[in-house]
């Protein structure tokens, strides 16, 4: 699943965190976080993780293939 490292990004600062905070509040190690963060890609249970923490859904983080 293609995510949107910016929307993640943005969300991480309006939240206040970094990586660490978002590390944690996801449950996400910080190294898987800077993988999928280079690769812009993840399995959907690490997006439904991401969007959790970052309290949004799924949809406002994936890219959308046109």
């Amino acid at each position: 699943m293609n995510i949107s490292c910016s929307k993640i990004d943005i969300l991480t600062i309006k939240n206040g965190w970094d990586y660490t905070t978002l590390s944690q509040k996801s449950g996400i190690s910080r190294s898987q976080i800077a993988t999928l963060r280079k690769r812009e890609t993840c399995q959907i249970k690490t997006a439904l993780k991401l969007a959790k923490a970052l309290g949004v859904d799924v949809t406002e983080i994936i890219e959308t293939e046109v």
